[in-house]
Order: structure tokens, then sequence, then C-alpha cells
């Protein structure tokens, strides 16, 4: 649930009652002014239907928010189903909806392509009791909301539906992905398949056809839907009458790192998101819709996590392009080396231009992404813009856009083996650096 680094997190239920005063002294008196508190449903409510909020001393909510003030702590409360054991209670039935989950995301040490099951917010019976068990949560926050109270930011977490692989069974899918294709027509064209309807995309031999056929386009269909029904969720979270009492500081928490990147000048790497997913706890997982992760989408895991790993070697940012809309520049002198193949998002094309307009500079050692979701061309490069360059022993060319410029190779550069990619990305990193430095 929490990167083991991140001091500001206080999960009260697994401190001794008589340890909370000090411990919240001790936090108020470093940097961190704000805690992040879970407030876990199994936790609460071991027996169905009987929350206790306050008989067992450990659960006693109100003491945890009233000892925060004391110390002049601002909290963001944790609600919802974060990665962990205690977010479902024990006493959940085998016959509610399950999610499958990236195991990076809810084990301490598990196999990289692994998948678990967990509880499913969208089950209805898991709904209508967490409501009641979120209605009695509302009551006791809603007297300790800022400025009056600690209480500054409500965060809801939905991670078993963000980060779900399995919602092609949900009957909400086949509706919102009527709102990428409004006619099986378009979705033809796109895949060049020949389905009947779209009801028979979502099924278990049309969805394996369609993701062989275009991996990239399925991926992005599916994380443009995944994201609109989490949306929706928490949307209709909002509408009920128990929120209304937090309304003002009621908040999605995302656990997909989209939180953005700062970039001080140098040389940071960016890797395309469609087919590899990253949780807040830094762990890179394959995306996998199917019962086996494909070799597109294996292939490009591998690479994210040699890549993100050789960032950490030589401590430059790395993050996923789901990320550009966070983006921060922060020195003008910024190179941006992006992996990807030829799409890439319409969004996030727009994105990377506007980096390069205004004075930064992008490599693409795969070549030039040609296409976004709708197969539409990207335009990064007009005709006659280009010029020859050398750069490592390579032919490349350079394009200038406003104050930057993107480069991108005149003939593929022959990655056969990690230690090439690898290899490369050193060299020029030490070359920019030496540059900066001159």
């Amino acid at each position: 649930m929490q990167n083991k680094s991140d001091q500001s997190f206080f999960q009260y239920w697994d401190e001794s009652p008589n340890d909370w005063g000090r411990l919240l002294k001790e936090k108020s008196q470093t940097q961190t002014k704000t805690i992040k508190v879970p407030v876990l449903w199994g936790v609460h409510e071991q027996v169905p239907g009987i929350r206790d909020f306050s008989k067992q001393s450990r659960f006693k909510l109100e003491k945890v928010l009233t000892l925060a003030q004391e110390q002049s702590l601002q909290i963001e409360l944790i609600l919802g189903f974060p990665p962990h054991s205690l977010s479902f209670p024990g006493w959940l039935e085998d016959s509610v909806v399950l999610e499958r989950v990236p195991g990076v995301l809810w084990e301490d040490s598990p196999p990289y392509f692994s998948t678990v099951e967990v509880p499913s917010p969208r089950d209805p019976k898991i709904k209508e009791s967490y409501e009641a068990f979120l209605e009695e949560v509302g009551s006791i926050v809603s007297l300790y909301i800022a400025p009056d109270g600690p209480v500054t930011d409500i965060f809801f977490d939905l991670s078993p539906l963000e980060f779900s692989q399995s919602l092609m069974s949900a009957p909400a899918y086949l509706e919102t992905l009527s709102r990428r294709y409004p006619d099986i027509d378009t979705f033809n064209s796109r895949f060049h398949t020949h389905y009947k309807s779209l009801s028979a995309v979502i099924s278990s031999s049309g969805s394996k056809i369609a993701e062989t056929k275009r991996p990239w386009v399925f991926a992005y269909d599916y994380q443009w839907c995944r994201k609109a029904m989490v949306e929706k969720y928490f949307l209709d979270l909002q509408k009920l009458q128990m929120t209304q009492g937090f309304r003002r500081v009621f908040k999605m928490r995302s656990m997909a790192d989209r939180s953005g990147c700062e970039l001080q000048g140098g040389l940071a790497l960016c890797f395309e998101s469609a087919l590899v997913q990253k949780g807040n706890c830094e762990a890179i997982s394959p995306l996998v819709l199917g019962e086996q992760v494909i070799h597109s989408n294996a292939q490009a895991f591998q690479m994210a996590k040699v890549t993100s790993e050789l960032c950490k070697s030589l401590k430059l940012p790395f993050f996923l392009s789901s990320q550009l809309e966070g983006l921060v520049v922060a020195g003008l002198r910024t190179h941006v080396i992006f992996v990807t193949g030829k799409y890439l998002s319409s969004v996030e094309g727009r994105i990377l231009m506007e980096h390069v307009e205004a004075g930064g500079t992008i490599f693409f050692p795969f070549g030039l992404p040609q296409f976004d979701e709708n197969l539409e061309s990207l335009g990064f490069v007009a005709v006659g813009m280009k010029t020859p360059v050398k750069i490592l022993e390579n032919e490349w060319f350079q394009v200038k856009k406003g104050l930057g410029h993107i480069y991108f190779p005149a003939k593929s550069i022959a990655f056969n083996r990690t230690q090439d990619w690898v290899r490369w990305v050193e060299n020029l990193a030490n070359q920019i650096q030496g540059t900066h430095n001159g």
C-alpha cells in the first residue's frame, strides 16, 4: 500500500494506542507536516454489519484525529481499497466478483508476470456493504474537516479497478467501449477484422484475435475504458448523500504513477506506457489481458524493466508516458530519450511537441512514432526539415521545432542484446553530461 521509504504513513491499527501520541509527536518534529492515514474496512468491520470505531482501543479513529490535531499535523485520509490484506474484511463470501491485478502490486516478492485475484469494488454485495461502512466513517470524519480540524483531504483508492486486467468481463465494459467505437465498422476498419458486434470483440476468443492483430491499439483501448470506468465509479460515490459532509475534500487517489516528473536539465528516459504499468510502489508490470502475456507486451515489459534499473544505476530520472500530463521542466536544457515503437497517443504526442518547442530535446532511438490511437498520422516531422548529424557513431536526423530539437536515427540501430542498449544509454549520458559541464 505504501512506499516503504515513505515515513508520512501512520497505520494506527498496527501500533499500540499507548504509542500514538509519541509517534505523532515524532512525525510533527520532522519536515513532514502532513500524514497519510488509511482507514481500512477490514480493520473496523470484522463481523458483517458490526463496525467498531471506538470499543477496542486500537480502532479509536477519533482519538487518532484528535492527537494529530494536538500536534498541528494535517491528515490525508485514505479510504477505499488500497493494496493491503485488510482492505477487505475476511468474512466476504467466496462467490464475490474478483479482479485480476498484477501480483507486484499486492504481494512483496511475486514473479514478474504473476497476477492475483482480489475482491472487486464493483460487486453489488461489496458495494452495498462498503457504502454502509463509508457512511459511518463520514459521520465521524465530517467533524474533523479543515480548517477547524486536521483532515485536509480524503482520498478514495480504487486500486483493484485501476489495475484490473479482467474488466472486459464487466457489464459496463461493453458500454464504455461503445464510446470509443460508436459502430462495429469503425473497429473493424482499425483492426482489419470482421466482427459482427462489439460484444464479439470482448469475448475470450474475439479479444485474443484483436489483441494479436494490433497489440498497442488494443492495450490503449483497454486502458482508456478502464480509466473511464474507474472515474465513473468515483463520480457515483460523490453523488451519494453520505459523502456530502466531506465532498469538498473528497478526491480520487490514483495508485497508478501519473504523478508527473520534474526534470532539472540533463538527461531523462521516458517509456511509452500502453503495454506496461507502474504503481507508486515503483514496480513495473506488463499488461496481461488474456490467459498469457502476449509477445509484444512481454518485450515491452522486459525493456522497461531493464531501462528502469539502468536509470537507477546512472541516477537518471525514469518515467512512463502516462506521467507526461504532470511533466514539469525546470531545466531548459533537458534531454529526453523516449522509448516507443510506431504508436503514441495523440495527447502524449502533443505534450512532447510542446516540450520541444519550449526548448527541450527528444531522442527517439527506435525511430519516430508514426500513428496515434486512431491510426492517424502524428506528423512529428515535416518534409524537408531534416538535417543529418552524427551521434555516437550513428547517422541521425535532427529536426528543429521551435526552440528545441527532435533526433531519430537515419537507419535502425541494432540493439541485439540488452548490453547494447545499456551501453548506448551510458555513452549518450556521458556525452550530454560532458556537453553540460563544458
